[in-house]
């Protein structure tokens, strides 16, 4: 087991030499996992049978990718038990961010309006945040993997395919042989510890909608669903309204490319209607969500009998000496434009008080 620095290291010697790799720490793991692929290749994910890290994309028609396990070496680390890099975690600029709170309430009440005449129930609308690159990317995934230890963080980096880095609190799907863990995540508020929560009908609705949904999409390829919450969940300094979901696949009757199409996208990333949702999205959102609201995750491991993938959320893209953060939120017919931009806000302090930003407010 390496020590983090010794991990990073050899990261960074594989990264001088642009060859693709990915380093991650699962929630609540104090051991630090990376694949360091030997060929610049970009594997394409198809069937789902090559084990590895893959990373999917929001759109189905867009490809996904794996870095596999059989073109990779792997190494192992253990978390310091240190404050990482003190300097960088005190740094707080007070610098702008774009100012792009009037085009935001403009496509919510536009949202509103498609809700107000039935075209669909629910849809997540997002944005992206650009700033300054201030820090190496191994630097921030350093400071994500100890300041968010219930998160899934990973940096991800391949010459063909670009840098993304995150902390996700959200599980896509947990699969250990035939059983099958996915949780129900919505419903947002800033606070300190879980006691402050207060959650308002529309949050309740709006988890709600997400666990219903899923529970449909899986009913054909699985037996025994079990529910568990809605529980308040802590991610950094936001709470969440999270229902576990458990069943079991139901042999020979599945294919797993209709378990992740049952999955993905959820209301929870896309909206309800699923289909009429997307279309929304697409024609108003302005930009390309790429792997923001996609998954990732290890995949067949353990001789192919587990696997643990994630939504690819809290999460940003490094562009050179720029970065972009994505943050949405899900508008339904009771929303408060305002309200619904504070909370992408408060969304984008996971990124920003990594990279050593606070937003003007």
């Amino acid at each position: 087991m390496l020590t983090t620095k010794a991990l990073l290291d050899q990261l960074k010697h594989h990264s001088d030499k642009a060859l693709p790799y990915v380093v991650y720490r699962k929630p609540d793991d104090n051991r630090i996992c990376a694949l360091l692929q030997q060929d610049d290749n970009a594997y394409p994910l198809k069937d789902y049978k090559l084990g590895g890290f893959i990373f999917a994309p929001f759109k189905k028609a867009d490809p996904g990718y794996v870095i596999p396990f059989s073109r990779s070496i792997q190494l192992y680390g253990e978390l310091d038990a240190i404050s990482v890099v003190i300097s960088d975690l005190l740094i707080s600029h007070s610098e702008s961010i774009e100012d792009g709170m009037p085009a935001y309430i403009e496509k919510i009440n536009k949202a509103k309006s498609y809700i107000k005449n039935d075209e669909f129930e629910k849809v997540v609308l997002s944005r992206k945040i650009t700033v300054p690159l201030k820090k190496s990317p191994m630097a921030m995934f350093q400071i994500m993997a100890v300041k968010y230890p219930t998160a899934f963080v990973y940096l991800f980096s391949h010459p063909k395919i670009g840098i993304w880095m995150g902390a996700t609190p959200e599980l896509l799907l947990n699969l250990n042989k035939d059983h099958l863990t996915t949780m129900s995540l919505a419903g947002t508020q800033s606070v300190a510890t879980a006691n402050e929560v207060n959650w308002t009908s529309k949050e309740r609705d709006e988890q709600q909608i997400v666990t219903d949904f899923l529970v449909q999409e899986l009913k054909p390829l699985t037996s025994e669903v079990k529910l568990s919450g809605p529980n308040t969940v802590m991610a950094g300094n936001l709470a969440h309204l999270e229902t576990k979901i458990e069943a079991h696949l139901r042999p020979l009757k599945y294919d797993i490319n209709d378990v992740f199409s049952a999955l993905h996208p959820s209301p929870a990333i896309c909206g309800m209607p699923r289909e009429k949702a997307l279309g929304f999205i697409l024609d108003n959102e302005g930009y390309e969500r790429s792997f923001y609201t996609g998954f990732l995750g290890e995949w067949n491991i353990d001789k192919g009998n587990s696997s643990q993938i994630y939504v690819n959320l809290r999460c940003m893209q490094i562009f050179g000496k720029s970065i972009e953060i994505y943050v949405g939120g899900g508008i339904t017919q009771d929303s408060d434009p305002e309200s619904e931009w504070n909370e992408t806000v408060s969304k984008s302090k996971t990124m920003l008080g990594v990279i050593g930003f606070s937003l003007q407010e």
